[in-house]
């Protein structure tokens, strides 16, 4: 797929996209130096490709990066008194990629 095609990420692939990441060989990989990250992404990209799913590297660390970001403002919510549904407004795949994310994480209920 060429770096410049355009690539809408439907739910079914964000889906997939996380499951391919939250693999043990994947969080392996990533767990090591960011010079070995182009081996996870290479081996998601191929992963998604087998499934259908025809995004570019670019594309695919695009949308890890932007969950991540989507992440990160779940835990500012949370941090700031956010209930459950306010913190799934920011970041609708949260149950998905704290264990990814945020091994230590957990939700702090606010009553």
């Amino acid at each position: 797929m060429s770096e410049n095609t355009t690539f809408t990420w439907m739910p079914e692939d964000v889906k997939a996209l996380i499951s391919e990441w939250a693999q043990e060989d994947i969080q392996n990989i990533l767990e090591g130096k960011s010079k070995r990250n182009a081996v996870a992404y290479d081996k998601m990209t191929q992963r998604l490709h087998d499934q259908g799913i025809l995004c570019s590297k670019t594309q695919l660390i695009g949308k890890l990066k932007y969950l991540k970001k989507q992440f990160t403002d779940g835990k500012k919510k949370n941090r700031s008194g956010g209930g459950r549904d306010d913190i799934l407004k920011v970041c609708p795949h949260w149950d998905q990629l704290v264990p990814i994310l945020d091994h230590e994480w957990t939700y702090k209920a606010t009553c």
